[in-house]
Protein backbone atom coordinates (compact mmCIF):
# COMPACT_ATOMS: atom_id res chain seq x y z
CA UNK A 1 0.00 0.00 0.00
CA UNK A 2 2.83 2.54 0.70
CA UNK A 3 4.78 1.64 -2.34
CA UNK A 4 1.86 2.36 -4.34
CA UNK A 5 1.42 6.05 -2.76
CA UNK A 6 4.63 6.61 -3.33
CA UNK A 7 4.21 5.58 -6.94
CA UNK A 8 1.49 7.84 -7.05
CA UNK A 9 3.27 10.78 -5.33
CA UNK A 10 6.18 10.27 -7.98
CA UNK A 11 3.77 10.27 -10.66
CA UNK A 12 1.75 13.36 -9.76
CA UNK A 13 5.51 15.42 -9.58
CA UNK A 14 6.04 14.03 -12.83
CA UNK A 15 3.25 15.04 -14.59
CA UNK A 16 3.39 18.46 -12.67
CA UNK A 17 7.23 18.75 -14.32
CA UNK A 18 6.01 18.16 -17.44
CA UNK A 19 2.97 20.71 -16.88
CA UNK A 20 5.51 23.68 -15.85
CA UNK A 21 7.97 22.48 -18.61
CA UNK A 22 5.39 22.77 -20.76
CA UNK A 23 4.25 26.48 -19.75
CA UNK A 24 7.79 27.43 -19.63
CA UNK A 25 8.65 26.62 -23.25
CA UNK A 26 5.05 28.65 -24.18
CA UNK A 27 5.66 31.21 -22.88
CA UNK A 28 9.34 31.34 -23.89
CA UNK A 29 8.37 30.73 -27.48
CA UNK A 30 4.74 33.36 -26.94
CA UNK A 31 7.79 36.07 -26.23
CA UNK A 32 10.15 35.36 -29.62
CA UNK A 33 7.34 35.50 -31.94
CA UNK A 34 5.49 39.10 -29.94
CA UNK A 35 8.90 40.43 -30.08
CA UNK A 36 9.65 39.58 -33.85
CA UNK A 37 10.34 42.30 -35.86
CA UNK A 38 8.66 40.61 -39.15
CA UNK A 39 8.70 43.90 -41.46
CA UNK A 40 12.73 43.45 -40.64
CA UNK A 41 12.81 40.25 -43.07
CA UNK A 42 10.36 41.90 -45.78
CA UNK A 43 13.11 41.45 -48.52
CA UNK A 44 13.71 37.94 -47.27
CA UNK A 45 10.02 36.57 -47.39
CA UNK A 46 9.72 38.40 -50.56
CA UNK A 47 12.93 36.46 -51.77
CA UNK A 48 11.79 32.97 -50.03
CA UNK A 49 8.29 32.90 -51.54
CA UNK A 50 9.79 34.10 -54.97
CA UNK A 51 12.38 30.95 -54.89
CA UNK A 52 9.30 28.79 -53.66
CA UNK A 53 7.28 29.77 -56.44
CA UNK A 54 9.14 30.28 -59.45
CA UNK A 55 7.58 33.48 -59.97
CA UNK A 56 8.25 37.61 -58.81
CA UNK A 57 6.35 38.14 -56.06
CA UNK A 58 6.15 41.69 -55.09
CA UNK A 59 4.84 43.31 -51.44
CA UNK A 60 4.15 47.05 -51.97
CA UNK A 61 1.68 47.23 -48.35
CA UNK A 62 2.25 46.11 -44.69
CA UNK A 63 3.54 43.24 -43.07
CA UNK A 64 2.23 42.40 -39.54
CA UNK A 65 2.05 39.72 -36.84
CA UNK A 66 -0.64 39.60 -34.71
CA UNK A 67 0.28 37.82 -31.55
CA UNK A 68 -1.46 34.98 -29.79
CA UNK A 69 -1.17 31.06 -28.53
CA UNK A 70 -2.49 31.12 -32.65
CA UNK A 71 -0.01 34.22 -34.38
CA UNK A 72 -1.83 35.16 -37.38
CA UNK A 73 0.38 36.53 -40.56
CA UNK A 74 -1.09 39.53 -42.34
CA UNK A 75 0.51 40.96 -45.63
CA UNK A 76 -1.34 43.67 -47.37
CA UNK A 77 -1.18 44.56 -50.96
CA UNK A 78 0.79 41.57 -52.31
CA UNK A 79 1.00 39.95 -55.55
CA UNK A 80 2.34 37.07 -57.58
CA UNK A 81 3.92 38.04 -61.39
CA UNK A 82 2.33 35.85 -64.55
CA UNK A 83 4.94 33.99 -67.05
CA UNK A 84 6.49 35.97 -69.78
CA UNK A 85 3.45 35.05 -72.51
CA UNK A 86 0.36 35.74 -70.02
CA UNK A 87 -1.92 38.83 -71.14
CA UNK A 88 -1.67 40.86 -67.65
CA UNK A 89 1.69 40.92 -65.86
CA UNK A 90 0.20 39.36 -62.34
CA UNK A 91 -1.23 36.31 -61.83
CA UNK A 92 -3.29 37.39 -58.74
CA UNK A 93 -3.06 40.37 -56.81
CA UNK A 94 -4.75 40.65 -53.44
CA UNK A 95 -5.24 43.56 -50.76
CA UNK A 96 -5.32 41.39 -47.51
CA UNK A 97 -3.38 38.15 -47.35
CA UNK A 98 -3.85 36.47 -43.39
CA UNK A 99 -1.92 33.13 -42.36
CA UNK A 100 -2.40 31.79 -39.30
CA UNK A 101 -0.29 28.80 -38.44
CA UNK A 102 -0.20 26.50 -35.31
CA UNK A 103 2.44 27.61 -31.98
CA UNK A 104 4.18 25.05 -30.87
CA UNK A 105 5.34 23.13 -34.87
CA UNK A 106 7.46 26.69 -34.90
CA UNK A 107 9.36 24.52 -32.16
CA UNK A 108 10.20 21.74 -35.07
CA UNK A 109 10.71 24.56 -37.37
CA UNK A 110 8.00 23.32 -39.20
CA UNK A 111 4.74 25.78 -40.26
CA UNK A 112 1.16 24.31 -39.93
CA UNK A 113 -1.24 26.33 -41.39
CA UNK A 114 -4.70 26.17 -39.74
CA UNK A 115 -6.42 29.25 -41.86
CA UNK A 116 -5.97 31.50 -44.59
CA UNK A 117 -8.02 34.31 -45.48
CA UNK A 118 -7.74 36.31 -48.87
CA UNK A 119 -9.04 39.50 -48.70
CA UNK A 120 -9.90 41.94 -52.39
CA UNK A 121 -7.93 39.28 -54.36
CA UNK A 122 -7.24 39.90 -58.31
CA UNK A 123 -7.03 36.32 -60.20
CA UNK A 124 -6.31 36.14 -64.04
CA UNK A 125 -6.20 32.75 -65.54
CA UNK A 126 -5.31 31.42 -68.78
CA UNK A 127 -3.47 28.95 -70.81
CA UNK A 128 -0.24 28.94 -73.38
CA UNK A 129 -0.65 27.95 -76.85
CA UNK A 130 0.18 24.52 -75.81
CA UNK A 131 -2.34 24.48 -72.79
CA UNK A 132 -0.01 25.31 -70.25
CA UNK A 133 -1.89 26.93 -67.47
CA UNK A 134 -0.20 30.16 -66.13
CA UNK A 135 -1.13 29.29 -62.16
CA UNK A 136 1.34 25.68 -62.85
CA UNK A 137 4.18 27.10 -60.61
CA UNK A 138 7.46 25.05 -59.96
CA UNK A 139 6.56 23.58 -56.93
CA UNK A 140 3.51 22.04 -58.28
CA UNK A 141 4.96 20.59 -62.14
CA UNK A 142 7.36 19.16 -59.97
CA UNK A 143 5.03 16.98 -57.89
CA UNK A 144 6.90 17.49 -54.94
CA UNK A 145 5.24 19.52 -52.13
CA UNK A 146 7.02 20.51 -48.50
CA UNK A 147 5.05 18.44 -46.12
CA UNK A 148 6.54 20.68 -43.30
CA UNK A 149 3.94 22.88 -44.82
CA UNK A 150 0.98 21.11 -45.64
CA UNK A 151 -2.12 21.88 -43.91
CA UNK A 152 -2.82 19.13 -41.13
CA UNK A 153 -6.28 21.46 -41.52
CA UNK A 154 -6.73 24.02 -43.06
CA UNK A 155 -9.61 26.75 -42.97
CA UNK A 156 -9.86 28.92 -46.21
CA UNK A 157 -11.85 32.08 -46.70
CA UNK A 158 -11.85 34.24 -49.69
CA UNK A 159 -14.23 37.85 -50.00
CA UNK A 160 -14.71 40.65 -52.19
CA UNK A 161 -12.85 39.06 -55.26
CA UNK A 162 -12.72 38.64 -58.58
CA UNK A 163 -11.82 35.76 -61.13
CA UNK A 164 -11.16 36.51 -64.69
CA UNK A 165 -10.43 33.80 -67.50
CA UNK A 166 -9.04 34.97 -70.14
CA UNK A 167 -9.38 32.81 -73.69
CA UNK A 168 -7.50 34.10 -76.78
CA UNK A 169 -9.35 36.20 -79.54
CA UNK A 170 -12.65 35.96 -77.28
CA UNK A 171 -13.99 37.97 -74.49
CA UNK A 172 -13.25 37.65 -70.98
CA UNK A 173 -14.76 35.68 -68.15
CA UNK A 174 -15.33 37.31 -64.75
CA UNK A 175 -17.01 36.09 -62.07
CA UNK A 176 -17.00 37.60 -58.71
CA UNK A 177 -16.83 35.82 -55.58
CA UNK A 178 -18.82 37.32 -52.48
CA UNK A 179 -18.15 35.08 -50.13
CA UNK A 180 -16.08 31.63 -50.47
CA UNK A 181 -14.98 29.11 -47.62
CA UNK A 182 -13.50 25.42 -48.01
CA UNK A 183 -12.08 23.04 -45.55
CA UNK A 184 -9.12 20.57 -46.26
CA UNK A 185 -8.23 18.15 -44.26
CA UNK A 186 -5.75 15.66 -45.11
CA UNK A 187 -7.77 12.73 -44.82
CA UNK A 188 -11.29 14.05 -45.31
CA UNK A 189 -13.62 15.20 -47.77
CA UNK A 190 -12.83 18.58 -49.16
CA UNK A 191 -15.62 21.11 -48.50
CA UNK A 192 -16.63 24.32 -50.68
CA UNK A 193 -19.61 27.10 -49.77
CA UNK A 194 -20.07 30.05 -51.32
CA UNK A 195 -21.84 32.54 -53.10
CA UNK A 196 -20.73 34.24 -56.36
CA UNK A 197 -22.21 36.41 -59.18
CA UNK A 198 -22.16 36.23 -62.89
CA UNK A 199 -22.98 39.35 -65.10
CA UNK A 200 -25.31 39.85 -62.00
CA UNK A 201 -26.57 36.46 -61.83
CA UNK A 202 -25.94 35.02 -58.49
CA UNK A 203 -24.46 31.75 -58.00
CA UNK A 204 -24.97 29.34 -54.73
CA UNK A 205 -21.84 26.66 -54.37
CA UNK A 206 -22.12 23.49 -51.97
CA UNK A 207 -19.49 20.98 -53.17
CA UNK A 208 -17.95 17.76 -51.51
CA UNK A 209 -14.43 16.75 -53.05
CA UNK A 210 -12.00 13.80 -52.07
CA UNK A 211 -9.74 14.07 -48.98
CA UNK A 212 -6.77 16.64 -49.73
CA UNK A 213 -3.85 13.79 -49.97
CA UNK A 214 -5.43 12.70 -53.44
CA UNK A 215 -5.61 16.08 -54.74
CA UNK A 216 -2.06 16.60 -54.34
CA UNK A 217 -0.96 13.22 -55.14
CA UNK A 218 -2.21 14.16 -58.76
CA UNK A 219 -2.32 9.92 -59.22
CA UNK A 220 -5.73 9.55 -59.67
CA UNK A 221 -8.70 11.20 -60.29
CA UNK A 222 -10.20 13.79 -58.03
CA UNK A 223 -14.59 13.12 -57.10
CA UNK A 224 -16.25 15.72 -56.88
CA UNK A 225 -20.34 16.15 -56.28
CA UNK A 226 -22.32 18.72 -54.72
CA UNK A 227 -25.09 21.35 -55.60
CA UNK A 228 -24.89 24.60 -57.35
CA UNK A 229 -27.78 27.52 -57.43
CA UNK A 230 -27.86 29.41 -60.56
CA UNK A 231 -30.10 32.36 -60.09
CA UNK A 232 -33.54 30.31 -59.03
CA UNK A 233 -32.13 27.12 -60.53
CA UNK A 234 -31.18 24.47 -58.90
CA UNK A 235 -28.67 22.07 -60.02
CA UNK A 236 -26.96 18.90 -58.68
CA UNK A 237 -23.46 17.48 -60.06
CA UNK A 238 -21.38 14.42 -59.77
CA UNK A 239 -18.10 13.38 -61.26
CA UNK A 240 -14.22 13.84 -61.30
CA UNK A 241 -11.60 16.04 -62.24
CA UNK A 242 -8.43 13.78 -63.67
CA UNK A 243 -5.46 16.47 -62.97
CA UNK A 244 -6.88 18.71 -60.63
CA UNK A 245 -3.73 20.92 -60.71
CA UNK A 246 -3.55 21.50 -64.15
CA UNK A 247 -7.60 20.89 -64.61
CA UNK A 248 -6.80 19.40 -68.13
CA UNK A 249 -10.30 17.06 -67.98
CA UNK A 250 -13.60 17.54 -65.86
CA UNK A 251 -16.16 15.03 -66.55
CA UNK A 252 -19.27 15.76 -64.29
CA UNK A 253 -22.92 14.86 -64.71
CA UNK A 254 -25.85 17.43 -64.23
CA UNK A 255 -28.52 17.14 -62.82
CA UNK A 256 -31.35 20.04 -63.13
CA UNK A 257 -33.86 19.65 -59.83
CA UNK A 258 -37.54 20.16 -60.22
CA UNK A 259 -38.90 23.89 -59.91
CA UNK A 260 -42.06 22.89 -58.36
Amino acid sequence: MATTQRNRRWLRKILYGVLILTGIVMVILFYVVATFDIEAHRAKIKSIISQSLGREVRIDGKIGLEVSLLPRFVVEDISIGNPSWATVPDLVKVKRFEIQVALLPLLRKEVKILELNLIGAHVHLERDQEGTPNWLMKRLDSGKLNTKVLPAVLDMHIEDSVITWHVKDRLSITLSIDKLETSLEMDEPFKLEGNLIYKDIPIGLSLRGGPLYRLLSQDSPWPIHGNISIGALPISLEGFITDPVRLQEIKLKMLLARLI
